[in-house]
């Protein structure tokens, strides 16, 4: 579980993403595609074409971070 401060928005997209975009790449998608100011303090979280993957930017604070998907066992 992840706790997030109360007021702090959180976007989530819903189609996957190519992480080889980088930074950069990320910032121009949530300007273009999604008509957002990525250094508004929102978090944006993409997942990667195989969907073990998501990354969650937050560009006011010059922060990003990849999180591996836990994978089952048996």
């Amino acid at each position: 579980m992840i706790a997030v401060a109360a007021g702090l928005r959180v976007l989530v997209a819903s189609k996957p993403v190519d992480f080889r975009k980088g930074a950069d790449g990320l910032a121009a998608l949530v300007r273009e595609a999604l008509g957002e100011d990525p250094f508004s303090g929102t978090i944006f979280v993409f997942r990667c074409k195989r969907a073990d993957r998501v990354n969650g930017m937050d560009w006011s604070r010059l922060h990003a971070r990849d999180v591996a998907r836990p994978t089952a066992t048996s």
